[in-house]
């Protein structure tokens, strides 16, 4: 072999070293700067969507319109039409979530007081304790579609009290009027979320979201007490078929 065969040789190798040796070097950068990337989507995606356990605490606003005018001949119209305009709730609420399946407990409160009457000062108070059954259909980044199902037990209290002073004779053997009125009623219905990350801490997203959907009355004609004994009623609360509000959430998982 002549020098400048040699000279050839060496310098080929030379060349398909490099070539080798530059190969190794840019997989190993490309797979440093592809590795965070993958890792990172890998993670985004199972924070938004693969999060089997979560919880979540709620307020929302509940509209459920009762008829009670049955009662207009015992009551009396003036405590009937004021009752029939107390028809909104606010409800405080806790929830957990598994996998898309969710269950929530509720309580929600209501307190109202009528003085326009001459003669008599008039309160009607509500509370509301129930429990949520849902399914999260649809979950994205941005949305939350959950169709649910509700259990309520509902309680009304009608207070009628004279505004003038009373002897304590009197007062015994003519007492203030105290009714307290209790109903079942469950619920079917859709709500619609909208989730936002943004000033959550140390919440992982909060939704603002509308709801509404069909009521229903387990009983028509509702367990009626006074503060010492059980009253029998044969009159029926009337209930519109349908209710609806806005509702907070602030969710962890």
């Amino acid at each position: 072999m002549n020098s400048s065969t040699l000279k050839r040789s060496c310098a080929i190798f030379l060349l398909l070293s490099a070539i080798n040796v530059s190969g190794e070097t840019l997989s190993s950068i490309e797979l440093k700067n592809t590795s965070p990337k993958l890792y990172t989507s890998k993670h985004t995606l199972s924070h938004d969507n693969y999060n089997e356990f979560g919880v979540s605490f709620f307020i929302q606003t509940d509209f459920m319109l009762n008829d009670y005018n049955a009662f207009k001949t015992i009551l009396g119209k003036y405590n009937v039409d004021f009752m029939n305009r107390s028809w909104s709730l606010l409800i405080i609420g806790i929830g957990g979530k598994y996998k898309k399946w969710l269950a929530e407990l509720n309580f929600g409160l209501f307190f109202a007081d009528d003085y326009k009457n001459d003669s008599l000062s008039i309160k009607f108070n509500k509370t509301k304790y129930g429990i949520d059954f849902g399914y999260n259909l649809v979950n994205t980044r941005r949305f939350i579609v959950t169709p649910k199902t509700s259990v309520n037990w509902n309680r009304y209290r009608l207070i009628n009290s004279s505004k003038e002073k009373v002897h304590l004779e009197d007062y015994v053997h003519y007492r203030d009027l105290d009714i307290r009125f209790n109903q079942l009623t469950g619920f079917v219905g859709l709500i619609v979320s909208y989730k936002f990350y943004e000033g959550c801490s140390p919440y992982d997203y909060w939704t603002v979201g509308l709801y509404g959907g069909y009521i229903f009355q387990f009983n028509e004609k509702p367990w009626m007490y006074s503060p010492d004994k059980r009253l029998i009623n044969h009159n029926k609360i009337y209930l519109k078929n349908y209710s609806f509000g806005l509702r907070f959430s602030f969710n962890v998982g």
